[in-house]
């Protein structure tokens, strides 16, 4: 594709942020393995007019990893819902430049996508339309939104990748307690990290020119997140890396790093679920 056909792409702050899993997830694809093959995402990184060279020469390996992780995991448990609620609403909150529609539609769920509108506007741009795609564009934190989510009886899952670790504590609390409160059976899929892991990966994106997006809250335990409200409930919490240790049996350095990293559950992906206690 010529440069001068690319949809030439200029954000700040933390809606910048979208490019980084964007390219880790299509860079992951590119090569063989068992976790993700993102040929949306291949697509829109050679749609869009931007400087990737930055990303390439300051990103490492264990940051695409960690990106495809995500996608891979979500996917999982999104999947794993559907069989239970094949017509649920899945709400993707920050949606970025998330392309999971595309490798996860049963042909039968609705599906949200909610951001900031410059982002919003963005895919409106990238994205062919759908009639069971609606896009929302507006702040997490203004929750009007959640009268046009609700789906009763037929589920509803919510994704928040990359998204609640940009925010302060008492911020996340609100975004959760809104949640038990108007939804019961829905479930929240979302990723965090600890404090240690919260310094490196604002190293890393002040690295890539991205200082205006730093992250705040840290999380090691989904308990930390169930004392907000009586019916928020632990479905799973899973080490980041579980499960992909074994790539790296010829790279020991890097082996050891995953291997530390999820014993201290310094990233993990949280998975829980809003309604009385089954």
């Amino acid at each position: 594709m010529n440069m001068s056909s690319k949809l030439k792409v200029k954000l700040t702050g933390v809606p910048q942020t979208l490019m980084l899993p964007l390219y880790g997830r299509a860079k992951f694809s590119r090569t063989p393995n068992k976790f993700i093959q993102d040929q949306e995402a291949i697509r829109l990184l050679e749609s869009i007019d931007y400087d990737f060279s930055l990303l390439e020469d300051s990103l490492s390996e264990l940051s695409t990893l960690t990106w495809a992780i995500r996608a891979w995991r979500f996917d999982q448990a999104l999947q794993s819902y559907l069989k239970k609620y094949p017509e649920a609403t899945v709400v993707n909150l920050g949606a970025g430049l998330e392309t999971a529609f595309y490798r996860n539609d049963n042909g039968r769920l609705t599906w949200i996508d909610l951001d900031l509108p410059e982002v919003i506007e963005l895919r409106k741009k990238l994205f062919p339309e759908n009639n069971r795609v609606k896009l929302l564009s507006q702040s997490i934190f203004d929750f009007s939104w959640i009268d046009q989510v609700k789906n009763k009886g037929k589920g509803v899952f919510f994704m928040a990748g990359g998204l609640l670790f940009y925010f302060n504590k008492e911020q996340v609390e609100t975004i959760f307690t809104k949640l038990a409160e108007n939804f019961n059976q829905a479930e929240i899929i979302f990723d965090g990290m600890s404090d240690r892991f919260v310094k490196q990966a604002n190293k890393m994106v002040s690295s890539v020119n991205m200082s205006d997006a730093l992250i705040s809250w840290s999380l090691t335990s989904a308990k930390d997140v169930t004392v907000w409200h009586s019916d928020i409930h632990i479905v799973d919490q899973v080490p980041y890396f579980k499960g992909a240790k074994g790539m790296y049996l010829k790279s020991p350095l890097l082996f050891l790093r995953l291997l530390l990293s999820d014993m201290r559950m310094d990233a993990a992906i949280y998975h829980l679920r809003f309604g009385e206690k089954s």
